[in-house]
């Protein structure tokens, strides 16, 4: 789901746009040129870059459909953004874009994007030479193994961070905190079981390789769950373990000191997943506090930042109010 992204207290919005295939604009009588690449008068029934507005004006007009999908982004995004150009003059929402890499951020930013509206954090760990640390850190059976899993994840966020940051100088990068379920990141239990099955059938010795993979099968069976969309997911992994968080955190305030350093603007803004409630949202609130102090202490710099959350949950819906008290900027979603 592409989040709308509200700030909690001042109600401005920014809205994340994919792809657009066909705009058709009502409520216009005259016509008006409209200036990025060249000045040009458009009329009813006239195309600009493959789009076919109905017409368009200089007087109050209102976006009545937006519909199609191409599937050649490299074609899609660069007609979508010289067309929508158009309707700068008139537009109320900013647009910012999901980038979970610096690769990613810099497309975005060349295809006019005004921000990072969502990095999912956990698509960084899916990298061949991540996920073994990952796992890790899953498997882990107490707080200093686990916490040494993490420290080896550190540097590589923070990395991605930096990039981010430089990507989006002087614009907002907000970033979620790790979200899906656990067993999200480990093998799927019944290809552990063949392999088991397969290692004790071969010959030669396997002792350590099966009891390897028993020791991971049975960390895959101990993190089942029926319904894990809505289970031990977003912060109430940051709460069972707020390790995980303060790692996060710790690589996106280092990133950004880093970033100031080198001349450059970041803007982070940390958001926490799947709360439900106030109490959920201080805990995670009162994590990252913490280390970000803790950064700019050891550092001897400070950045500006912003905490806030996304409404995905029914209950958050009803709980918004309260939520709103302490967090600096919702967006809105789904589980």
């Amino acid at each position: 789901m592409e989040p709308v992204h509200t700030n909690a207290k001042h109600a401005t919005t920014n809205r994340v746009v994919t792809s657009i295939l066909k705009i058709r604009i009502s409520h216009c009588e005259s016509t008006r040129s409209f200036e990025p690449d060249q000045r040009r008068n458009f009329r009813q029934g006239e195309s600009q870059n493959g789009l076919k507005p109905s017409s368009i004006c200089g007087t109050p007009c209102s976006v009545m459909g937006i519909a199609g999908y191409c599937s050649s982004v490299r074609r899609t995004i660069p007609i979508w953004y010289g067309s929508c150009r158009w309707l700068n003059p008139f537009r109320r929402v900013g647009v910012r874009a999901n980038a979970d890499i610096p690769r990613d951020a810099v497309q975005a930013r060349a295809f006019g994007a005004e921000g990072i509206g969502l990095c999912r954090t956990d698509h960084m760990f899916f990298a061949k030479e991540r996920i073994p640390y990952m796992r890790e850190m899953i498997l882990a059976e107490n707080e200093p193994q686990r916490r040494a899993a993490l420290d080896k994840l550190l540097p590589m966020q923070r990395d991605d961070f930096f990039g981010l940051f430089q990507a989006m100088d002087g614009l907002p990068v907000t970033i979620r905190t790790l979200d899906p379920p656990l067993h999200e990141f480990l093998p799927n239990a019944e290809e552990l079981r063949s392999t088991i099955r397969a290692l004790e059938s071969a010959t030669g010795d396997h002792k350590d390789e099966i009891e390897h993979t028993k020791k991971v099968l049975a960390g895959v069976e101990s993190l089942h769950e029926l319904n894990p969309m809505l289970g031990h997911r977003g912060c109430r992994l940051g709460i069972t373990y707020p390790e995980i968080t303060g790692m996060q955190s710790r690589a996106i305030f280092e990133a950004a000191v880093q970033a100031k350093r080198a001349g450059l603007n970041p803007k982070p803004e940390i958001m926490i997943p799947l709360v439900g409630s106030k109490r959920e949202f201080d805990d995670q609130e009162t994590v990252v506090h913490r280390t970000a102090e803790e950064v700019f202490a050891a550092c001897g710099v400070r950045v500006d930042y912003m905490i806030g959350t996304m409404i995905e949950l029914p209950r958050a819906c009803i709980m918004a109010g309260e939520i709103a008290q302490d967090a600096e900027f919702f967006s809105f979603g789904r589980a």
